[in-house]
């Protein structure tokens, strides 16, 4: 069991103890959230952790290591970045399909890329919440930092793994 998982669920038994004891809180309101917080992630998670097995296996690793490998350098980071960027789908979905890259020969700074620039300059969410809620100039500056902090991520990235 990973240390991210123990410190979940230790987060999840000290929050339930804090409901359970506190009076004007109601444990079963609390887990019927949960409960119903799950019935709705569950169905996402699931088939995008089955998906990204399946995309690893079939991913042809001399495509992959070629496009997005530790070889490919600047190129393939910010060939990630573009792909970060384009993917237009939540955390349940990108995440899996980062791990299956990396299993089918993706490099690290380049993975690393492709989630910043996914996090930071998604261009689905720029179109659709962005500019119509704060507006061109605003947008036009935060997303040009992030055409600078996804590779400097994967530079970032790369000074660790020659460091370790």
């Amino acid at each position: 069991m990973s240390a991210s998982l123990l410190l979940v669920w230790a987060i999840a038994f000290v929050a339930a103890g804090a409901v359970a004891v506190m009076p004007d809180k109601s444990f079963s309101k609390a887990l019927g959230i949960s409960w119903r917080q799950a019935l709705r992630v569950t169905p996402i998670v699931l088939p995008a952790i089955i998906a990204a097995g399946f995309l690893a296996a079939l991913l042809p690793e001399r495509l992959i290591a070629g496009l997005i490998g530790a070889e490919s350098g600047v190129t393939g980071v910010l060939a990630a970045s573009f792909i970060g960027a384009v993917i237009p789908t939540g955390p349940m979905v990108v995440m899996p399909i980062a791990a299956a890259l990396l299993k089918a020969g993706g490099g690290v700074p380049q993975i690393c890329a492709l989630v910043s620039a996914w996090s930071i300059m998604n261009l689905h969410r720029l179109f659709l919440w962005e500019l119509p809620m704060l507006g061109g100039p605003f947008t036009w500056r935060r997303f040009a930092t992030g055409l600078l902090l996804a590779p400097l991520t994967a530079c970032v990235a790369q000074l660790i793994l020659l460091a370790g």
